[in-house]
């Protein structure tokens, strides 16, 4: 069974890095090393949690690959 999200149902999805890590086959090293420099994926922090917002990083994605949203879902 496929599950297919609309827009303000992204929005709502927050990744952990460990599950963007896993997900995106990114090294936690490379994914904190980046939110650092200040480049690479947008996150929030929410406490001391760190968090990526499922459609922004959709949005990073395809603007730097030049991909579509259903070529990332």
């Amino acid at each position: 069974m496929e599950v297919t999200l609309n827009e303000e149902e992204q929005k709502l999805i927050l990744y952990s890095e460990k599950e963007l890590s896993r997900l995106l086959n990114i090294s936690l090293p490379k994914l904190r090393k980046d939110r650092v420099n200040e480049i690479g994926f947008p996150f929030r922090k929410i406490g001391k949690s760190i968090r990526y917002p499922m459609h922004e990083c959709l949005e990073y994605l395809q603007k730097r690959n030049g991909l579509s949203y259903k070529d990332q879902v």
